[in-house]
């Protein structure tokens, strides 16, 4: 059996990965789809948390799988993603996904060592590299200011502000889904957590492949946990004492009526005018 990797930078977007089984004679025998991408459940879930968005759960893993056999049986990923509708990907999508899957199966190559630099392929011409966006643009504070305000406004009414105790980067992994889970029920008011650490961590995404993103030999013999937080997004170096990181709990009335990409300007917008 051998592996074969394949990658896509979807412009502007995430990154996506495949990496394929295939026998002696050539036959695809399983894959496996890993990246920084998220998958958001649709508006019917009733929660919403940024620092680390939600990812859909259950729904989210049987996405993977069904994309996942899909590509294997040579099928329509599109189909699977509109069979799939309490789920959307973000960052990403059925295009990106064949790509890196088509890169796979046609490279001789097998994935790198574990942990070694992946290499970050793109789609050919879609590069932006020197363009730049303002910040007004990027993150729609000219014309949505009053609406972010009127929104946060009401929020505020009910929001706890805390600042958490230290705790292990495992048991901050639990802490963040268990909280999210609380607001959705209603047995947690709206909270703004920020997170202390008692201990160096690697964390990295929920569809993320560990070994491609973590020397794991080379963590455990630093004594890093490498632990795997509940939604997408990339890797990220933890250190107790010198790292901010937050995470914002809350019903989802607070983003009723708008995108999921126009959510995440919301819930980071207090964070961009308090900079």
């Amino acid at each position: 059996m051998h592996m074969r990797h394949g990658e896509c930078k979807t412009p502007g977007g995430k990154l996506v990965a495949v990496n394929v089984a295939v026998d002696e004679d050539g036959t695809i025998k399983s894959c496996h789809i890993s990246g920084d991408f998220f998958i958001e459940p649709d508006v019917t879930t009733p929660t919403r948390f940024a620092g680390a968005p939600a990812s859909g759960g259950e729904a989210s893993e049987a996405l993977i799988h069904d994309l996942e056999q899909a590509l294997v049986r040579g099928g329509s990923l599109q189909s699977v993603l509109d069979t799939h509708s309490d789920c959307r990907l973000i960052g990403t999508d059925a295009s990106a996904i064949e790509t890196a899957f088509l890169r796979a199966i046609s490279s001789e190559l097998t994935p790198p060592p574990a942990g070694a630099p992946a290499k970050r392929v793109g789609v050919a011409g879609a590069d932006t590299t020197g363009t730049s966006v303002s910040v007004d643009t990027q993150y729609g504070q000219t014309d949505k200011t009053a609406e972010y305000q009127s929104r946060w406004n009401e929020l505020k009414r009910n929001l706890t502000v805390i600042r958490d105790h230290p705790c292990t980067p495992a048991e901050q992994m639990t802490i963040d889904e268990t909280w999210a889970r609380e607001v959705a029920a209603g047995t947690r008011p709206p909270t703004i957590r920020f997170w202390e650490w008692a201990g160096a961590a690697v964390v990295i995404g929920k569809f993320q492949s560990a070994p491609d993103e973590v020397h794991l030999a080379v963590a455990e013999q630093l004594g890093f946990s490498v632990v795997r937080r509940c939604t997408g997004g990339g890797a990220m170096f933890i250190e107790p004492g010198n790292t901010i990181t937050y995470s914002l709990y809350a019903p989802l009335d607070f983003v009723h009526g708008i995108s999921i990409e126009e959510s995440y300007r919301l819930c980071d917008w207090w964070l961009v005018e308090a900079l």
